[in-house]
């Protein structure tokens, strides 16, 4: 495992993860050119969405070979409505490169995924982009660095020039410039440090070596006694450093231009820890998390495609042993043949007979396993579940055509097997299936592989919210159903007593029945048809809660009664008392936690009240300030965007429902005039 390394490139969203990428893989020679995101011709981005918009929806594999040694190399998206790609990669790598801008610095979607890197427990690194762009400023964006991950954040390099100027890069380490063409074609020159960058070289230089001695007892005894250090020993002592997070070291360049790549693969085959170095993630015993303990193999899948054509495709890291032949779906109890295995680069396979411990690929055409799986051998502990993000954007969805409801399960399907943050639910109330994203990008996308990869045209609504109706006075009803038509008629007569119950109940029915009024085998009719009286409503045709039914008195004939009468009788009874038991519409209430930094507090309670919302409290967690707050569903249909608009994409929150509350009047009776026409 000393050959091979796997890290994975994490950003704020539109920082040049993908171009780096490519650059770096046309720097190891798997390219005769480097492809580009405006060109469309990335090995890295090959999905048709991913073409068309110009950014990253999935997480893909590229396999480099650099100085003898294998990088598996993973693009993330950057965009939070992919967030479950991200943490596929992020736990499927030893070592993470966080892209930042020169002119942008450290943005939210940097902290992000920083943030899942650390909870991970991998090193990191960083990688200054884009220094030909205006107005950038390595030594601003190292600061931001430092403010936002500490001190531990050190320049391995420097750059020589900014912005037009921006040529090249001096290693600290082998204290060497590297000057590139500016042709884009990443070739480059060694040379000295030029001599207007001298003394801050030397600073620098002074600073990462202090960093570096400081990691390891043995090396801080020899900086004392020599003044400094040998690049051999550099290369040591930063290994370790970055490997126990001691260090982050910050790497600089251009992915547009070319310049960086080929100096960032050395650094990675140099002293980016290999997977052996690396704890692997933890595994679940007796619902606790755990070490991952010795066994025969380990494998955790990361990520699923699934082709209509060419079957389901699993992407696994091995934590233990190897892959080959028979495994164990852990979480499934389901044993699974590993016999078409890959190793992967963009969207080309090339087979293998097996899949050592600690390499990255794939698996053909499994059964049963999906995303956060673990393959091992049966009685193994499974892999902790990976800490995805809940879809709590929604959306109703229906099919364009009749007849195409089958089409768009199976589509639906599908694709929650390739994205387990993509779910989709069936609403019985609204009669409604159910879509739920991480936003609005994360479901129109979802709709266009609908109908490009199953055939299905789709169209999205805002959900109709599944209000219920209740009684708030008590009353007493008649209902007489009398009907002759010439032979035999109907006749069912009954008089029930209603009143409210408290709220969550449910309907309760009462036989008060004496004297054989209504005959037994009727009385089952009458709650039948009471219930289906329930069932549709009296305001806006939801059902009816929260309500106590006692039928004390009635009627029948020998002949012509019967149990259709009966359930008639009972609701023409339910029809008669809702004109004065005062009836009214409850909507659904949400109890909604905001996690927000400091600044977007007075903004965020104030949107909350303003969603006719009720501020439960504040409480510190770490560095966010957590509002908790009772919100109507009704409000919050659009809340992901709108969440991510107002904090620029820092806000997180979560949804519950907490229980159903009386709708305000004005807005009961809009929604009563939007029902009635459709009576």
């Amino acid at each position: 495992m000393a050959d091979l390394r796997n890290v994975v490139l994490v950003s704020h969203s539109g920082v040049g993860k993908t171009t780096l990428a490519e650059s770096m893989n046309f720097d190891t020679g798997a390219e005769s050119r480097r492809g580009s995101v405006n060109e469309g011709n990335t090995v890295s981005d090959f999905d048709e969405e991913e073409i068309a918009r110009k950014f990253s929806i999935s997480t893909s594999l590229l396999r480099l070979d650099h100085n003898e040694t294998i990088i598996n190399l993973i693009d993330t998206p950057g965009t939070l409505d992919f967030a479950g790609e991200l943490i596929g990669g992020i736990y499927a790598a030893d070592a993470a490169i966080t892209l930042l801008s020169a002119v942008a610095g450290v943005e939210t979607g940097t902290v992000r995924c920083w943030d899942i890197a650390v909870g991970r427990g991998i090193p990191r690194a960083l990688f200054v982009n884009r220094m030909d762009r205006e107005n950038a400023d390595f030594a601003k964006a190292v600061e931001s660095c430092r403010g936002a991950f500490g001190d531990a954040c050190v320049p391995v390099q420097l750059p020589i020039g900014t912005h037009t100027g921006f040529k090249g890069l001096v290693d600290l380490i082998t204290a060497k410039a590297y000057l590139f063409a500016t042709d884009g074609s990443g070739k480059f020159e060694e040379g000295e440090v030029p001599r207007e960058l001298a003394d801050e070289v030397n600073q620098a230089r002074e600073k990462l070596i202090d960093a570096v001695a400081a990691a390891d007892d043995a090396l801080i005894e020899k900086y004392l006694e020599e003044g400094t250090l040998g690049p051999e020993e550099l290369h040591e002592g930063m290994a370790k450093a970055f490997r126990e997070g001691m260090i982050h070291p910050i790497f600089v360049g251009s992915a547009e231009l070319g310049i960086g790549g080929k100096p960032l693969l050395d650094a990675i085959v140099s002293y980016f820890p290999g997977p052996n170095k690396i704890t692997p993630p933890k595994v679940l015993v007796s619902d606790r998390e755990e070490e991952l303990p010795e066994g025969d193999a380990a494998a955790l899948i990361f990520k699923t495609t699934v082709d209509p054509f060419a079957g389901k495709l699993s992407l696994t890291r091995v934590f233990l042993g190897k892959l080959s032949g028979e495994s164990f779906n852990v979480n499934r109890g389901k044993n699974e043949r590993c016999n078409n295995l890959f190793h992967i680069h963009g969207n080309t396979q090339k087979g293998t007979d097996e899949l050592a411990e600690g390499d990255i690929g794939a698996i053909g055409k499994l059964e049963a396993t999906l995303t956060g799986d673990t393959l091992a051998q049966s009685g193994s502990s499974c892999f902790a579940p990976l800490p995805l993000p809940q879809p709590l954007m929604k959306r109703a969805v229906f099919p364009a055509s009749k007849g195409d409801e089958d089409k768009m399960s199976t589509g639906l399907s599908r694709l929650h097997e390739e994205d387990p943050t993509l779910r989709s639910t069936r609403n019985d109330q609204t009669k409604e299936t159910i879509l739920a994203g991480l936003g609005d990008q994360h479901l129109q996308i979802a709709v266009s592989r609908l109908r490009k990869k199953y055939g299905v045209n789709v169209e999205l609504k805002v959900p109709r919210i599944a209000y219920l109706e209740t009684i708030t006075k008590k009353t007493t009803s008649h209902g007489r159903h009398k009907k002759q038509t010439g032979g035999r008629g109907q006749f069912g007569d009954c008089q029930i007593e209603f009143w409210p119950l408290d709220r969550g109940t449910g309907v309760e029915f009462e036989n008060a029945i004496v004297g054989g009024v209504i005959p037994g085998k009727f009385i089952p009719a009458v709650e039948k048809g009471l219930n289906e009286a329930y069932a549709h409503g009296y305001l806006c045709g939801c059902p009816i809660v929260d309500i106590h039914a006692k039928l004390f008195y009635g009627s029948y004939h020998n002949v012509d009664s019967s149990e259709m009468a009966f359930k008639v009788a009972a609701s023409l009874a339910f029809k008669d008392a809702m004109t004065r038991a005062a009836p009214v519409i409850l909507e659904p209430i949400m109890r909604v936690e905001v996690g927000i930094p400091d600044e977007f507090m007075g903004d965020i309670a104030g949107d909350l009240s303003s969603k006719r919302g009720k501020i439960l409290g504040m409480e510190r967690q770490g560095k966010m300030q957590v509002v908790g707050a009772l919100v109507p569903e009704a409000e919050l249909s659009n809340y992901s965007s709108e969440l991510r608009s107002m904090t620029s994409g820092q806000g997180t929150y979560s949804l519950e429902f907490h229980s159903y509350e009386l709708l305000p009047g004005e807005i009961q009776q809009k929604i009563i005039s939007e029902y009635l026409p459709k009576k």
